[in-house]
């Protein structure tokens, strides 16, 4: 039942029958929104071990590049106002990320 069709009823309601069938629209409304969030928790959380199973092989990556070019700080782009362009190894560590780690598995909960 929607919104809607309450309102629809109501002039042929008891005010007692209005506020029963407002009082289980509210709580199929709650239900709905517990289910919501449940849900979205569930894919934050299957979001989250995806990405830290690619954050994982970043860093692997990241500090094998840093051993093999003696490089002692690594930074974030974002974090760097000016620096020597052979000093950029994002698309040789983009490379071998994705030779790595080709795909990411995600198991997405099922639905309820």
């Amino acid at each position: 039942m929607a919104e809607q069709d309450l309102a629809q009823q109501r002039p042929d309601l008891s005010p007692e029958q209005y506020q029963q069938k407002v009082r289980e629209f509210q709580s199929q409304v709650a239900e709905i929104q517990r289910q919501v969030q449940t849900r979205k928790r569930e894919l934050d959380e299957t979001f989250a071990t995806a990405m830290n199973e690619v954050r994982q092989a970043l860093v692997s990556v990241v500090a094998e590049i840093s051993e093999e070019r003696g490089i002692k700080l690594v930074l974030f782009k974002s974090q760097i106002v000016i620096a020597e362009k052979s000093l950029d190894v994002s698309d040789e560590t983009l490379q071998r990320l994705n030779d790595r780690l080709p795909t990411v598995k995600v198991d997405l909960p099922a639905l309820r």
